[in-house]
This record gives structure tokens, sequence and C-alpha cells, in this order.
């Protein structure tokens, strides 16, 4: 069971490396079926409702979680970017 919760099911992920990995696996696979740059708009597109959800929380451990989430939403974003060399 992931969880009843966003905060719980989060705190479950994180004790589960089996469930990193096979998740890890499945979105390393749908990226290179529809590329980095299709899921970096998708992940773009996300970031306003993580937004929204951030600022209408009336609970302080999923704010927390949540404002980690989008954190991390935009480190890969910034990771998904073309690099000019």
């Amino acid at each position: 069971m992931v969880g009843r919760g966003l905060v719980q099911a989060v705190e479950n992920f994180t004790l589960h490396a089996e469930w990193q990995d096979s998740i890890k696996k499945r979105v390393e696979n749908k990226i290179a079926e529809v590329g980095q740059e299709a899921t970096r708009t998708k992940l773009e597109e996300y970031l306003p409702r993580v937004n929204e959800d951030i600022e209408t929380s009336n609970d302080a451990e999923r704010e927390k979680m949540l404002r980690k989430l989008l954190s991390s939403l935009k480190a890969y974003i910034r990771d998904l970017a073309p690099r000019n060399v």
C-alpha cells in the first residue's frame, strides 16, 4: 500500500528502493519514448498546479512536501533542457 495521503505516500515510497527502481526505469523508458523536449514541456505545464496546491494547502507537512516536489521538478526540467556546447 502506497498510503492514504500524499505525504504518507511519499514517505512510504522513500522506504522502498524496489519501488524507486521500478518507477525510475518506467520514467526513463517513457522519456525515451516521447522525447526530452515533450517531457520537459509536460512538466512545465504541471508546475502551476503544484504552485496552486502549495498556496491553498492547509497542512504544513503537505506544503513542505509540495515545495520539495516543486524544487525537484524545476531541477529536473533544467537537466532536460538542451545544452549549448
